[in-house]
């Protein structure tokens, strides 16, 4: 009988446990989350200073130019 007994004890205990740890690890991904989409993070704030100001856009596009010779000879003979 008491075997049984600190059988269910140790399987409680260990639930117990599991349900903290399945919470704290919840909590914490849903925190990277939320940081992540709302550009909270530090790795965020630190491109933030850097970056222009104008540069604000999620994905990164360059500019196609097309005749690169038109363009530095406006520039020379403006």
């Amino acid at each position: 009988m008491s075997f049984l007994l600190g059988v269910v004890l140790i399987w409680a205990v260990v639930l117990v446990a599991w349900v903290g740890v399945s919470r704290y690890f919840k909590s914490s991904d849903v925190t990277k989350i939320k940081e992540r989409l709302t550009g909270g993070g530090g790795r965020a704030k630190q491109k933030a200073k850097t970056s222009a100001a104008g540069s604000q856009s999620v994905i990164n596009t360059q500019k196609v130019v097309k005749n690169k010779l038109a363009l530095l000879l406006v520039e020379k003979y403006r």
